[in-house]
């Protein structure tokens, strides 16, 4: 067999390689930046009222878009019942009721210690189930294919003897 360029083995793929020693500093040791957190991040509840208050603005400027727009109409309207014999009348829409806010959540470290230990019991729980079941599993596969191997070597048996 003659020496190819290439390795002929995966050992020789891995031994041809090189070595991190042989790589220059600045590539070996590349500085990570990580972002900086500020503060203890955002609760459930700040991340509701957030969105609530997200939502709640985008139907208040859609509303007032919706009153400017009425308003032109009325001024248009109004230049052309000058105009015509017949004025037309419009309706404002019923006055906005205030706005609802969500009630602040106090939760103390003993609930949120319990939450999380129950949290922590269910994914135990369901993480042995399926260890179960994997093993349930893997030992009907290894019986079927015992059983398969079994046939085979019983059919090539017969088919020698024949």
């Amino acid at each position: 067999l003659g020496k190819t360029k290439f390795a002929d083995t995966a050992a020789d793929t891995i031994l041809s390689q090189p070595d991190e020693s042989d790589l220059p500093y600045d590539i070996k040791n590349v500085p990570i930046s990580r972002p900086k957190i500020c503060g203890s991040g955002h609760s459930s509840t700040d991340r509701k009222s957030l969105a609530l208050s997200g939502d709640l603005h985008l139907i208040d400027s859609i509303i007032k878009s919706n009153q400017i727009s009425i308003e032109n109409e009325k001024k248009d309207t109004t230049a052309i019942s000058h105009v015509s014999t017949t004025s037309v009348a419009y309706e404002l829409p019923p006055e906005r009721p205030p706005t609802p806010c969500l009630p602040e959540e106090k939760t103390c470290k003993k609930e949120e210690a319990i939450a999380l230990l129950n949290r922590l019991s269910r994914g135990k729980v369901i993480q042995q189930r399926m260890l179960e079941e994997k093993e349930n599993i893997s030992a009907v596969v290894k019986e079927k294919y015992s059983n398969l191997l079994k046939e085979s070597i019983a059919i090539m048996i017969n088919d020698s003897a024949t």
